[in-house]
């Protein structure tokens, strides 16, 4: 399924980068699906490291306006 191969292709990716770039991802961007975040979570990548999860772009962004807005109306 395409869930699984996601799941799979971000493990693949964030295990190589210390390798090859010398980095470590300490958070991703997700969308509501939680399958990567458990599997990153049930067979990290990088010991003593926990990978965290945040919120997809376009979902901040509409989060950051309803709050602007809501302020901009009570003054």
């Amino acid at each position: 399924s395409s869930g699984g191969m996601e799941k799979e292709m971000v493990h693949k990716m964030f295990c190589r980068s210390l390798a090859k770039y010398n980095t470590t991802y300490v958070s991703y961007v997700g969308d509501g699906d939680a399958k990567v975040h458990k599997y990153l979570i049930d067979n990290p990548p990088y010991p003593d490291i926990d990978i965290k999860k945040t919120r997809r772009y376009k979902s901040l962004c509409k989060k950051n306006v309803k709050s602007h807005n809501e302020n901009q109306t009570r003054k």
